[in-house]
C-alpha cells in the first residue's frame, strides 16, 4: 500500500528499478532494499564514496575550511533529478540505477553529518563529517555500555542516536520496522508541516537544487552545528539530556526524509506518465501514501554496517554495454550537453 488513490504506484516505481535486475541481485531492484545498494558496494569500490555527502564546513576557532569535493551529494542529486524528472528521453536502465541512488541519497542528505564537517583547532584538516570526532558517554546515560560501540559522532548519528541499526533486509530490523514507522508518523505527523517544507515548487533542475536540495542540506548542517557546539562544550562527552534531544532531532529528519521522498517519487512517476502533481496534500490519502516511504527511509538512513556486494563488475559491464561512464553520468548519451560536467547553483555555492 503506497496510496489509496493510486495503489499501483509502488509497482510502477519498482518497475523503474527492476530494469537493473539482469545486472544486480534481484532483491536490490525492489523497494525498500533497492536503496541500500549504495552502501552495499562500498567494500567493492570507492567510485561513489564522495556522492554520499557534502562537507559544508562548520568553522570554529577562526579556522577556515577549503571548498568541498566537486563530486558530492548535491551534484549527485542534480544528476539524478536530471535523469528521473527533467530528461524524459533518458535511458530506462539509467532511470533504474538513479532511482536506487535517489532513495538512498534523500536519506543520506537528512543525516546531519552527511552535510557537515567540523574545522577547528582540534581538527585543522576537518573531522570527516564526525568520523574523527570521538565521543564518550556520561554516567547518567542508562545505556552507556550498549552505546559504547558508537564511539564517534558519525556512527551515533547514523544509528539515530543508537535507536535504529541494521539494514532493510535484516530480520531483526524488519521485526521493528512497522513499529518504528508508526511511532515516527505519530510523533511527527505530516499535518505539522506546511506543504512548501515538504514539496517545494520546482519546474527546472535549478529550482529543484535551490528550493529543495539546498534548504534540506542546510537544515542538516544547522543540526550538526548545534551538536558540535554541545559536545565541544562537554569535552566530547554525551549526556543523557543531549542524547534525548539529539534522538528527537534525528527521528524528525527520518520522518521528513520519508515525506519528501514520497513527493519526489510521485513527481518521477507523473513525469514518466506525462502527468504532473499539484502542490497540495490530503490527510488520510497522503498519510497512506507516505507510510511505506517513511518505513523505507527508516531502513536506509540508519544503515551502518557495510557488506561486500559484487555489483560493481556488473555495473561496469552495464555501462560498457550502453557506452556510458560508470561514475556519474546516467542521462541521454546522445546529448552533448549531458556529456559535459554540469553543476547546479547549490554545488557552485559550496564547491
Amino acid at each position: 500500500m503506497l496510496s489509496e488513490e493510486d495503489p499501483s504506484l509502488v509497482d510502477r516505481v519498482n518497475q523503474i528499478t527492476q530494469v537493473e535486475s539482469p545486472y544486480f541481485d534481484e532483491k536490490y531492484t525492489t523497494l525498500p532494499v533497492a536503496g541500500t545498494w549504495m552502501d552495499k558496494i562500498k567494500d567493492d569500490t570507492n567510485t561513489f564514496d564522495t556522492q554520499h555527502y557534502l562537507d559544508i564546513p562548520v568553522e570554529r576557532d577562526g579556522v577556515v575550511a577549503p571548498r568541498p569535493d566537486r563530486t558530492n551529494i548535491a551534484t549527485s542529486l542534480e544528476m539524478i533529478s536530471d535523469t528521473l524528472i527533467f530528461s524524459p528521453k533518458s535511458h530506462a536502465w539509467g532511470k533504474g540505477l538513479t532511482m536506487m541512488m535517489l532513495v538512498h541519497f534523500v536519506g543520506d542528505m537528512h543525516q546531519p553529518l552527511h552535510a557537515s564537517e567540523l574545522w577547528s583547532n582540534e581538527f585543522p584538516d576537518g573531522d570527516q563529517g564526525g568520523n574523527l570526532f570521538k565521543i564518550t558517554y556520561a554516567e547518567d546515560v542508562p545505556d552507556a555500555g550498549k552505546l559504547a560501540q558508537y564511539n564517534q559522532m558519525h556512527l551515533l548519528f547514523d544509528a539515530c542516536g543508537g535507536l535504529y541499526t541494521g539494514y532493510a533486509e535484516d530480520a531483526d530490523f524488519n521485526a521493528n520496522l512497522r513499529k518504528n514507522t508508526d511511532e515516527l508518523m505519530r510523533d511527527f505527523p505530516i499535518e505539522n508541516y506546511p506543504i512548501e517544507k515538504l514539496n517545494p515548487s520546482y519546474t527546472t533542475k535549478e529550482e529543484f537544487m535551490n528550493n529543495a536540495v539546498q534548504p534540506w542540506l542546510t537544515e542538516s548542517n544547522d543540526i550538526a552545528a548545534w551538536a558540535y557546539d554541545q559536545l565541544i562544550a562537554t569535552g566530547h562527552q554525551v549526556s543523557q539530556a543531549f542524547l534525548q534531544e539529539a534522538r528527537q532531532k534525528l527521528r524528525e529528519r527520518v520522518a521528513l526524509a520519508g515525506y519528501r521522498l514520497s513527493y519526489i517519487l510521485k513527481r518521477v512517476d507523473y513525469t514518466m506518465r506525462g502527468k504532473y502533481p499539484t502542490a497540495s496534500k490530503s490527510g488520510t490519502d497522503y498519510e497512506s501514501a507516505t507510510y511505506v516511504l517513511v518505513a523505507i527511509l527508516t531502513a536506509l538512513v540508519i544503515a551502518i554496517v557495510f557488506v561486500a556486494f559484487g555489483g560493481v563488475t556488473k555495473l561496469r559491464r552495464l555501462c560498457k554495454d550502453n557506452d556510458m561512464d560508470p561514475r556519474v553520468r546516467f542521462v541521454d548519451v546522445d546529448s552533448p550537453e549531458n556529456q559535459a560536467d554540469r553543476y547546479g547553483s547549490l554545488s557552485n555555492s559550496y564547491v
